[in-house]
């Protein structure tokens, strides 16, 4: 059901709908302009896009050798960011790989998400909306059913063309299992592991790269309005990373954007205590024991 609300938006691009806003931009807190929803695959040949996607376009090299005989998807769908460097260099060699293996271009719908808090890695319609989109760019296969297959997640495990044949032809595993393991926690049987903080920790422990691959998921969560699958997040965090600042600093905030200050406050005590240096968090400290003052 979540690819069939994707890929009813991607046949209305297909028909031309007029209805439909494509190409939409913003411009970031750095007076830089970039695309934000649904995306005509020819505009990232234009400026400003261009300069990233041209000469990445042209100097992949393409091996189709190992692509013969492969099947193809019915379609694909790729979440993007052209802010994002990842994108950047992902894309345009993903974009020549398929055209020269014979995927035509009305069969792949591209996706642009916004970075700011408020739309972080969303797009205006919410088309990422249930499809777990915590990393860009994000490369989902369909099936002639409108049924993901598997998807790529930020970069290959191997090389594009290398993922590309394992997701059609045998078992894949995309980068970032832990947070493919927890979405599908919380799609299924969220509560009863809201306080198994410790047993996640254990499970989670030797496969989770580093703090930034549960804080952006936490932040996705949290700005998709999913506030105690995000805390849970945020919390595991905290048990993975105890001694990074950052990490007591998101569950200070989540915890503050519930109510409960009491927990928020310790929490940022935490993170003064890893990083004394940091004015913000002081700041941010002095504001919650005002708050705690009027209670």
């Amino acid at each position: 059901m979540k690819s069939l609300l994707i890929l009813t938006a991607f046949s209305l691009f297909s028909l031309g709908v007029s209805a439909q806003v494509i190409n939409r931009t913003f411009i970031d807190v750095k007076g830089n302009r970039h695309l934000h929803g649904q995306v005509n695959p020819k505009k990232l040949w234009t400026k400003p896009y261009k300069k990233w996607f041209k000469p990445s376009y042209k100097t992949t090299e393409v091996h189709l050798e190992k692509l013969e005989g492969i099947p193809k998807p019915d379609s694909i769908t790729i979440f993007l960011g052209t802010w994002c460097g990842d994108s950047k260099r992902e894309v345009p060699a993903f974009m020549k790989i398929t055209s020269e293996w014979g995927v035509p271009t009305n069969k792949i719908n591209v996706i642009a998400v916004g970075r700011e808090l408020q739309t972080y890695k969303q797009t205006p319609e919410h088309y990422e909306a249930g499809l777990n989109i915590h990393r860009v760019p994000t490369f989902i296969f369909h099936d002639k059913d409108g049924n993901e297959i598997n998807r790529i997640v930020e970069s290959p495990v191997v090389t594009l063309e290398d993922d590309i044949i394992h997701i059609m032809t045998a078992d894949y595993e995309p980068q970032y299992k832990v947070v493919t393991d927890l979405d599908k926690m919380f799609a299924t049987d969220f509560f009863p592991y809201s306080q198994d903080i410790n047993n996640l920790t254990e499970k989670y422990r030797h496969i989770t790269k580093n703090k930034q691959e549960l804080n952006t998921y936490g932040y996705v969560l949290l700005t998709s309005f999913q506030l105690p699958q995000a805390r849970l997040v945020f919390q595991l965090n905290v048990a993975l990373y105890p001694e990074e600042a950052s990490t007591h600093k998101s569950l200070a905030m989540i915890t503050k954007i519930m109510g409960d200050i009491k927990t928020a406050q310790t929490c940022m005590e935490k993170a003064i205590a890893l990083a004394p240096e940091n004015k913000r968090y002081q700041a941010e400290l002095d504001d919650l024991k005002a708050m705690m003052q009027l209670r």
